[in-house]
């Protein structure tokens, strides 16, 4: 639960448009790797 605090308050200090940047990065990264656990097990 600390470590989810400490998060909020840096997420704070992001501008918002930094923000939706980083989740869509974020977003990209996670499906990349969902993808490339995927062929790895085809």
């Amino acid at each position: 639960m600390g470590n989810y605090l400490n998060f909020s308050v840096i997420a704070e200090g992001i501008e918002k448009e930094e923000q939706v940047n980083f989740l869509k990065h974020l977003k990209d990264f996670l499906i990349k790797g969902f993808v490339d656990n995927q062929s790895a097990i085809l």
